[in-house]
Parts: C-alpha cells; sequence; structure tokens
C-alpha cells in the first residue's frame, strides 16, 4: 500500500469490490515501539459495512455476479472504469 490510497478499493481477482483502504500501519512507530519492521500492510473497510452505510445514505449501486478471474491486464482495465483520483486542497 502506498500513501495516498485511502478510499481505494480492495479487489478480488474478478475485480469485485471486497473492501475500502481506510489506513495503514505507521512502520516507524511500529518499529520504536517493537523492534519489528512491518512493511505495506493496509488495513480495509469491507464491504458489507460499506453496503450498509450506502443503504443509510439511500445511494443506488449494485452487486455483481462473480466472475472467473481475471489476469493483471484485464483486472487493471476493469478498475479504470470504476476508480478515479480525486484531490483535495482544502
Amino acid at each position: 500500500m502506498r500513501g495516498g490510497n485511502s478510499g481505494g478499493p480492495v479487489l478480488d481477482l474478478a475485480g469485485l469490490i471486497l473492501g475500502i483502504i481506510h489506513a495503514k500501519v505507521n512502520t516507524p512507530e511500529v518499529y520504536r515501539q517493537f523492534r519489528i519492521v512491518v512493511d505495506d500492510i493496509g488495513l480495509a473497510i469491507k464491504n458489507d459495512a460499506i453496503f450498509a452505510f450506502l443503504d443509510r445514505a439511500c445511494v443506488v449501486y449494485r452487486r455483481a455476479p462473480v466472475d472467473m478471474a481475471l489476469n493483471d491486464a484485464q483486472l487493471l482495465e476493469r478498475a479504470r472504469s470504476f476508480i478515479a483520483r480525486i484531490e483535495c486542497w482544502n
């Protein structure tokens, strides 16, 4: 996981969203406290919690049927159809 990925989707091999990236481990702090190096571990909000949030907010969405596994190029192409970078300068 890289900085700035919060809000991005966690995808399965069929390109379906499993969750949304929420946070990552503070590696320097973990090392300071426990003397172990943790690299690229992220935390995500499970899709059940996301669906409940969207339902409470009356947001319309659809659940897709599970497909067969995609290769990396197909997965990236599918993800590009619903991912956009948004920046906030405030």
